[in-house]
């Protein structure tokens, strides 16, 4: 029987050279027989003054073999995050994908990622991986996934995941996760379109998470699948792209 395609891909930046051949090994590494890797990357204008290294990692992801496509550049970061989750969305929905599997260029996933995700057949399953917040003024390491505190309807308060909870090795009932390392079918796909709120302190993947409950889907975590995420390394800051109005 003939497993389901799965497209694998990841918006992909110049900021992000720090960790590239760590971002290439893992992609190479993934162990399944039917799947394809396109990458989405911004169509930085000539006068942009990142445009020089961003042609530079073009180039030598090109040279390991792999396959990019274009969206429009956008100033702002939550734009151009949001356009290429769209641009994989588009992608799925027009050729004969039956998943996305949606990675960064920082977090890298286990090679079964697609075998262990896919055999809980569900439609929106994240893996596991960590990176730092602020939590009452200290930064703290913690899990980018998050489970209900307390619910009304179908949203509500969320808390991130225990100790007990992520080193379990269980699939989890989830309230929302960031789109480091998530698979979606692509009926879920077809009803769930990336956007985010300029008004809220969030990326598209907050609201990726509050429409599925909204449409009844439970997403799932399965904290078997823990990716490495190499945040500590990173050479930019988040918060100071905040200040600068640039999220």
């Amino acid at each position: 029987m003939l497993q389901p395609k799965v497209l694998v891909s990841a918006p992909i930046s110049e900021k992000y050279m720090y960790c590239f051949d760590a971002f290439v090994n893992g992609l190479k590494a993934i162990d399944y027989q039917n799947f394809e890797i396109i990458l989405i990357a911004d169509d930085v204008p000539k006068e942009n003054k990142i445009k020089e290294k961003t042609e530079m990692l073009l180039n030598r992801l090109k040279n390991e073999g792999f396959t990019v496509v274009f969206i429009p550049w956008f100033e702002k970061a939550r734009d151009r995050i949001c356009g290429s989750h769209n641009k994989m969305r588009e992608i799925v929905l027009e050729k004969d994908f039956g998943y996305l599997l949606t990675l960064d260029m920082d977090t890298i996933p286990p090679p079964d990622v697609i075998k262990k995700l896919l055999s809980h057949k569900k439609g929106v399953v994240s893996g596991l991986y960590f990176g730092q917040h602020e939590i009452d003024g200290q930064l703290m390491q913690v899990p980018f996934a998050w489970v209900f505190k307390s619910r009304e309807n179908f949203w509500g308060r969320l808390r991130y995941l225990m100790p007990n909870e992520f080193s379990s090795g269980k699939l989890i009932e989830l309230g929302m996760a960031g789109t480091g390392c998530v698979l979606v079918s692509k009926k879920i796909l077809e009803k769930i379109k990336f956007h985010y709120d300029s008004g809220i302190d969030a990326a598209d993947d907050r609201w990726f998470f509050y429409d599925c409950h909204r449409l009844g889907v439970q997403p799932y975590i399965d904290t078997d699948v823990i990716c490495m995420h190499h945040w500590q390394a990173r050479p930019f800051d988040w918060s100071q792209i905040k200040k600068e109005g640039k999220f």
